[in-house]
């Protein structure tokens, strides 16, 4: 199974190379005994007035926020906290979930367990994505369709990648980094006419130049330009062979 993982959201982007870095930052910038805090937050709460009628949604939403500004500072956000933080994050969402489940705790978690790494938290990943897909109590399941997609593009199973693409671009056909991810899906299902369909709609629609600019260099756009589909928004091939030799010759 390949060590190597990606969970792209515009402009915030799951990669592997950032969860191996996340991980070792999380270790230096928050205290190894932050699992500690937890049940003093949750002390602090529960001797609030109120605490005992709080609706359990409110007591995990609550006890969310409380951890995250214990963890990172005020107005630290669930997709940070993931991203800078992630064994640290786990333990939030875990405990949150204990309060309440929720597809947003669950597809937060995973987002976690993505940027730790290593095969196990991949498959827990993949577990919490499927339970925050099928508890459905969230508006919007596109995110965590997509999160999957992703995984399953990164763990070369191509055709499930479709398939989750395609659903999160049911719920929301604007959905550009869904988009994306089939167009990579569907090169290396060698079925290039689509995914110069979705690269060509996603350098239309996309509202990111920053996110333009990585996606003009994606796998999606290597192939169409080596199989001769131009795109208008991809690099040319040009671009491609001199970028391949450039970098052979930086390990030389």
């Amino acid at each position: 199974m390949t060590k190597r993982f990606a969970f792209i959201l515009c402009c915030a982007i799951f990669c592997a190379s950032a969860a191996s870095a996340a991980g070792k930052q999380a270790a230096q910038s928050c205290p190894p005994d932050f699992a500690a805090k937890i049940p003093e937050i949750i002390e602090s709460l529960s001797s609030g007035a109120g605490w005992n009628a709080m609706p359990p949604e409110k007591k995990a939403e609550l006890f969310r926020e409380n951890a995250l500004n214990a963890l990172a500072g005020k107005g630290c956000s669930a997709d940070r906290a993931a991203r800078s933080y992630p064994a640290q994050a786990q333990l939030i969402f875990s405990r949150e979930l204990e309060l309440h489940q929720s597809a947003f705790a669950y597809g937060q978690r995973a987002r976690a367990e993505f940027y730790m790494g290593g095969e196990d938290n991949i498959n827990k990943a993949l577990a919490d994505l499927e339970k925050a897909i099928n508890l459905r109590n969230d508006d919007d399941d596109s995110p965590w369709y997509r999160g999957r997609a992703m995984i399953y593009l990164s763990l070369n199973k191509y055709r499930e990648a479709v398939a989750d693409a395609g659903k999160a671009l049911k719920l929301h056909p604007e959905d550009m980094e869904s988009r994306r991810i089939r167009a990579d899906a569907y090169a290396k299902l060698d079925n290039y006419a689509k995914a110069a369909d979705d690269m060509a709609y996603y350098f239309k629609h996309v509202n990111c130049p920053v996110c333009a600019e990585g996606a003009s260099e994606s796998s999606a756009c290597k192939a169409l330009a080596e199989h001769n589909k131009d795109v208008t928004g991809c690099k040319n091939l040009n671009y491609f062979t001199n970028k391949k030799r450039r970098t052979k010759s930086s390990f030389r």
